[in-house]
């Protein structure tokens, strides 16, 4: 993904992030879900400025739907979607922690 990222301009790449939080959304199978996560996880770090420039990073606000995303997922009655926002915050813990400091 980092290899590619760059590459793609804003309109794409918040098409790519839409189409990612609807995938995690509606995904029945763990397992797949679970593969989503790491994309998302390594879409969070090129976001918000675990990896390249710091300067050019967006910092946790580089990609804000996806928290609102963990936040809704979190509060949810239904238990799967409760620990799609665990694995989510779990892999993303380095990546945001440097933002709330």
């Amino acid at each position: 993904i980092s290899g590619h990222w760059s590459k793609f301009d804003t309109p794409t790449k918040s098409a790519l992030k839409t189409e990612l939080l609807a995938i995690l959304a509606a995904e029945p199978e763990r397992t797949v879900r679970n593969g989503a996560v790491g994309v998302a996880a390594a879409m969070c770090r090129l976001e918000c400025g675990d990896e390249g420039d710091a300067a050019t990073a967006g910092g946790a606000a580089g990609w804000a739907e996806l928290f609102q995303f963990v936040a809704a997922a979190a509060g949810d009655a239904n238990p799967e979607a409760r620990e799609l926002a665990f694995l989510l915050l779990s892999e993303t813990t380095e990546t945001v922690a440097v933002h709330l400091k």
